[in-house]
């Protein structure tokens, strides 16, 4: 069964993304009453809603290639095997162009000797992010659950319950526990920052539109700049700067803030995939030189496109393509097309969430500089990051400043032991 996914714009000018068939139908009335009830109403992102209807439609189409009528079953009282759910999990460790979906298990029953047909098939590079295997897999769960909970209109029978128990319990308990890079064998050492010095100063060089290694042309080369500097001097997320409106400015000569709002399926949003802002609503700083920037680009570049005065969002594209006219709001792609131009001169593969952790770099330095107490700094990092209180994310972007000291006080004990030694071979 041939599905895709499909991105439509109801009447109240909301976004919406649905499954069918190759004939722009639905593949069956429980999967449109799936998306539309549990996916599309639950409030969650457009992005987020994106996501997890091409996990289901992997699971669709797994299901489709191994002749399983999932409906029939659960209705029966049955439902997947340990075996069918065995393939399942590995299905969804590995890409869409796979060309070996249909994965026969009953040869490695056994944890140990799975992982080892995976690299005796030679498909590792085809083994996508834990976090895609475990949307995947949450996306069957909650398909199966919603099913069991409207096939079985009245009391279902207690060998129904004890089988979707089962199915369920085999499926979570399946989800890869660690990281992509864990998981290929990678470990982070601390040694690494997210940006070189070196590299990060070439940035902030060659973004001058005057500078001669500059890639961008005269009318997106302030712009761009802006945009950069920006994601430079406050770490915030790529979505939240190209979901930021005009109206989100408060640019005074004294104490200008860029306020960072929350707007999930925004309806002034025209583009056909919206960004996504994920932390929390928080305001950030913003220097006089950047403010005077922002403050010639409204007034002696955005305002001379038309399509400009249609909406509010501050940065907007320069040229006319196949779905956008010049002055529409700038596109995730064009933010990464931005980037990739600039990994190109600086040979070094940079993108904005890059920039993020480097924020949170030489924040740590600046709160030590400044004598604040971990606790102290952590308060404040996480009002600038716009995370909510007793979040991971504060050690996770610290790792770098973390693993320093570290390895610091390793070098010093180091010396002193070798220093005491009496003899040496």
């Amino acid at each position: 069964m041939a599905l895709k996914v499909r991105n439509i714009l109801l009447a109240n000018q909301q976004r919406f993304y649905t499954i069918t068939e190759d004939n722009d139908l639905p593949p069956n009335w429980f999967t449109s009453f799936f998306i539309s009830c549990e996916l599309y109403l639950d409030g969650c992102s457009l992005s987020t809603m994106r996501n997890n209807v091409y996990a289901l439609k992997f699971f669709l189409e797994w299901l489709s290639d191994n002749t399983i009528n999932l409906e029939t079953r659960i209705k029966s009282g049955h439902s997947l095997t340990s075996v069918e759910i065995s393939s399942f999990i590995l299905s969804a460790k590995l890409a869409n162009d796979s060309d070996k979906k249909v994965v026969d298990l009953k040869p490695y029953l056994s944890a140990k000797k799975t992982l080892n047909s995976i690299h005796g098939k030679k498909v590792v590079g085809r083994i996508v992010n834990p976090i895609t295997t475990n949307l995947r897999i949450s996306m069957a769960v909650r398909f199966v659950d919603f099913l069991f909970r409207h096939l079985h209109l009245g009391i279902p029978s207690q060998e129904s319950i004890n089988n979707f128990e089962r199915v369920k319990f085999e499926l979570l308990d399946a989800k890869p526990k660690k990281s992509h890079a864990a998981s290929m064998g990678r470990v982070y050492n601390g040694f690494n920052s997210a940006i070189p010095s070196n590299i990060y100063r070439q940035l902030l060089e060659i973004i001058s539109p005057e500078h001669p290694k500059n890639p961008f042309g005269h009318a997106t080369a302030k712009r761009n700049q802006i945009m950069i500097e920006i994601l430079c001097l406050t770490g915030i997320r790529r979505g939240a700067l190209l979901k930021t409106k005009l109206q989100d400015l408060n640019l005074t000569s004294h104490n200008s803030i860029l306020q960072v709002t929350r707007t999930p399926r925004d309806k002034t949003d025209p583009r056909r995939h919206q960004p996504a802002q994920k932390t929390g609503e928080h305001a950030t700083f913003l220097a006089i030189e950047i403010v005077r920037d922002i403050t010639q680009y409204i007034s002696n570049e955005r305002s001379n496109y038309s399509e400009a005065y249609s909406h509010d969002f501050l940065f907007v594209t320069s040229k006319d393509s196949a779905n956008t006219r010049a002055g529409s709001p700038l596109s995730n792609s064009a933010l990464d097309e931005i980037f990739k131009k600039l990994s190109g001169v600086l040979e070094f593969r940079i993108h904005a969430h890059l920039l993020r952790h480097k924020w949170n770099e030489l924040f740590s330095i600046k709160v030590e500089k400044l004598g604040l107490s971990p606790d102290d700094a952590e308060k404040r990092r996480v009002d600038a990051m716009g995370w909510t209180k007793g979040s991971e994310m504060p050690s996770r972007y610290n790792q770098f400043i973390r693993f320093q000291k570290v390895h610091q006080l390793q070098k010093l004990l180091q010396e002193e032991l070798l220093q005491n030694a009496t003899t040496r071979d």
